[in-house]
């Protein structure tokens, strides 16, 4: 006999004004405002990898949601101030031939059915690391530039002169 059940991981962490947190995998890091009054908790749930990806991107191995709620346990879905999001990434998981330069995060918006790039605020090639600044919490999926869309062509037409 076969049996099969659905697990959902999710983890709660509790962040005070002024500071930050990391998940237990190491995955990200939440950081918010000193301005913030009161402990945001945020509950991550690592998701599959998405069905639809944006036109020449592809997957880059972390898919996410994020959910947020404020001291009285109410929901944030937009943050008033920014809060920051740093995700650290495995080089080694990443697509072969990926130029890290191009990883984006990318976060799911429901109305337009699109993905959604985030303002990237610090890109450490070195130690693996892109940091974002959050305007929502929804699904979030870690996207690399596919190899085969570099688009930079030149074109060269003739010039006549009369």
């Amino acid at each position: 006999q076969q049996t099969s059940m659905m697990i959902t991981v999710t983890e709660a962490l509790a962040v005070d004004p002024g500071g930050s947190q990391t998940t237990s995998d190491g995955a990200l890091t939440f950081s918010i405002p000193e301005a913030i009054t009161g402990t945001v908790t945020f509950t991550y749930i690592p998701q599959e990898a998405p069905t639809s990806i944006p036109g020449g991107f592809e997957f880059a191995g972390l898919v996410f949601e994020l959910q947020a709620t404020d001291e009285g346990g109410n929901p944030i879905l937009e943050p008033g101030e920014a809060f920051t999001l740093t995700i650290h990434y495995d080089e080694n998981a990443l697509p072969t031939e990926t130029d890290e330069a191009t990883l984006e995060l990318r976060r799911f918006d429901e109305d337009s059915d699109t993905w959604v790039a985030l303002t990237v605020l610090e890109r450490d090639l070195e130690n693996d690391t892109l940091t974002v600044s959050l305007d929502h919490f929804s699904a979030f999926a870690l996207l690399v530039k596919a190899a085969d869309t570099d688009t930079d062509h030149s074109i060269y037409l003739p010039l006549t002169v009369r």
